[in-house]
């Protein structure tokens, strides 16, 4: 018995054109709202007014200075849970110093 195989590759030609690769505006738009979510955040309070929070291709950059060890981690945590409301796959790098 011979089966027609035609039907299979078309289910996966289907598939994979789902998946391509995301166009480069939409992903620097999704870098650009991942930064105003983490921003939005931190405005809240002022021990977070000395960071700095650059989004490229889904990796998060934290620069800057915070008033304690504490508050570095609490940091990236708010940075992380803001960011992952728009891409669980989000990267956080974490470049803080402690004053």
């Amino acid at each position: 018995m011979v089966r027609d195989s035609a039907p299979f590759f078309f289910l996966l030609f289907l598939f994979l054109s789902a998946c391509s690769s995301v166009d480069p505006a939409e992903k620097a738009a999704m870098d650009m709202e991942i930064e105003r979510a983490i921003l939005w955040d931190f405005r809240k309070e002022s021990r977070f007014d000395r960071v700095e929070v650059t989004c490229r291709d889904g990796v998060v950059l934290l620069q800057g200075m915070v008033p304690t060890t504490k508050d570095r981690e609490e940091t990236v945590k708010r940075a992380q849970k803001a960011a992952h409301k728009w891409d669980s796959g989000t990267e956080i790098i974490s470049e803080l110093t402690v004053e």
